[in-house]
């Protein structure tokens, strides 16, 4: 789930959708975005009815380049918090 927090992100907002691993939580509030947009947008993506098609793609893509192991820090720091 991103919210780009400023023009020069959007790429990364499309991207996540375009790859079929997040959701772009709201095009509409550029730059701002209220905290129930990123609070609905991380629901959507951990709970929503993608919501296993979007794991599934992260962890074909996270095998295909496993050169990026911060990914594994970063999603353990995001479940301690949500779990």
């Amino acid at each position: 789930m991103l919210v780009p927090p400023w023009s020069d992100c959007y790429d990364f907002g499309n991207r996540v959708e375009m790859l079929g691993i997040g959701r772009w939580a709201n095009k509409e509030a550029k730059p701002r975005w209220e905290q129930w947009e990123l609070a609905n947008g991380i629901n959507e993506v951990l709970f929503g009815p993608k919501a296993g098609q979007m794991r599934k793609r992260a962890v074909e893509l996270a095998e295909k380049y496993p050169e990026f192991s911060g990914r594994e820090k970063a999603a353990g720091a995001i479940m301690a918090f949500v779990g």
